[in-house]
């Protein structure tokens, strides 16, 4: 679990392994989506923490085999909430 302290931002990252063997993603391309699961009835208007906030396409980290990493934007680190990262790849046509 990765934490980002308000008004700051750090990239999280995440490893592909497939059938016990850290691999990349095919052509590189790894999505995360963004979700705001921040249980917070003060917040207006009200978070629906079903609806994406955000996608992102993954940086490769050049010098981590299967390692892939997005950075959050400040904008979504100015209050204190709690964050679900989807991430969505194909490893063989196989999509994970």
């Amino acid at each position: 679990m990765a934490e980002i302290y308000i008004n700051q931002t750090t990239p999280i990252k995440t490893k592909i392994f497939w059938a016990g063997e850290i691999v990349n993603a095919d052509n590189d391309e790894v999505f995360a989506t963004l979700y705001d699961i921040t249980e917070d009835n003060t917040i207006k208007p009200t978070v629906n923490p079903n609806d994406p906030i955000a996608t992102f396409n993954a940086q490769k980290v050049e010098t981590d085999d299967g390692t892939y990493q997005i950075v959050i934007p400040l904008e979504f680190c100015r209050r204190n909430r709690k964050f679900k990262v989807v991430w969505e790849y194909s490893i063989n046509d196989n999509a994970a």
